[in-house]
């Protein structure tokens, strides 16, 4: 019997061991993918009539905050699914509020990388489901002009 218990205590840790392996490459991938802070470039296109850009620098703590929950400066965006997977690639669905208060509904999939974020999927304008791509570029790691 002592043997027995001592057998599963023994999987029992190297189990813990290599939950704590995985944990700790699922976090290294992660940090692998977050951006990085600079000059970022933003462009979102729906229905390829809907055109805007902005460019602003992103510090280290705005890169976190975008991250965790990308959205444009002078935009609100709640995210009721926000999912990040270890290979980059993400899910959001939920609402972005422009600076005119206007409302989107969206349902988009993209990937991050430490220099681009790329987000396709769709936006519902005016209850009107259409195609959406958001892209967030790096374009210098200064934030000087």
């Amino acid at each position: 019997m002592k043997k027995n218990g001592f057998k599963i205590l023994s999987l029992a840790a190297i189990g813990i061991g290599l939950f704590g392996v995985g944990a700790a490459a699922y976090a290294q991938a992660q940090a692998a993918n977050r951006p990085l802070p600079g000059r970022w470039e933003f462009k979102t296109v729906a229905a390829g009539i809907y055109n805007d850009s902005d460019d602003y620098c992103l510090s280290q703590v705005e890169i976190e905050r975008f991250y965790n929950n990308p959205c444009k400066r002078n935009s609100v965006c709640v995210y009721s699914v926000k999912k990040f997977n270890p290979d980059g690639s993400a899910t959001f669905k939920g609402t972005w509020t422009d600076r005119k208060k206007r409302v989107t509904k969206l349902n988009v999939n993209g990937v991050f990388q430490p220099t681009k974020l790329t987000l396709k999927g769709t936006a519902s304008i005016y209850n009107v489901p259409v195609p959406i791509n958001f892209t967030a570029t790096r374009t210098a790691a200064s934030c000087k002009k």
